[in-house]
């Protein structure tokens, strides 16, 4: 496989490898590919406080960014799962919200969804 030239970069303001690590225990073909702590300082933080995730899921890689409040996470972007019925949407699902309210909930925070889980169900699968 070509390596790809574009890949999605999701920008935390912490926990990045803890979600990439959510989402590769989700989806098959997944995996942390790499974890690099910055070494030097930066707007974003103290040497090693910045953390640079890659990631596969599915086959596709993402890059994600522990890097400080300066741009909260949104459901700006998000990432569409095609499943072949419902039951495979409703694993996915149910795994993506207990994973996202741990997350949270480790955190301290009781926005369950903030850490990348879906805000919108869809009402079927393909």
């Amino acid at each position: 496989m070509a390596k790809a030239k574009i890949l999605p970069f999701l920008w935390y303001a912490k926990d990045a490898e803890e979600a990439a690590r959510l989402y590769t225990s989700i989806f098959p073909d997944s995996r942390v590919d790499g974890v690099t702590a910055l070494q030097s300082e930066s707007p974003s933080g103290p040497p090693g406080s910045v953390k640079v995730v890659d990631f596969t899921l599915f086959g596709q890689p993402f890059r994600a960014m522990s890097a400080g409040p300066h741009h909260d996470f949104n459901d700006a972007v998000s990432m569409t799962v095609l499943c072949d019925n419902q039951a495979e949407l409703d694993r996915y699902w149910n795994a993506l919200l207990e994973g996202a309210a741990s997350l949270k909930r480790a955190a301290g925070s009781s926005t369950a969804l903030a850490c990348g889980g879906k805000s919108s169900r869809p009402c079927s699968s393909r």
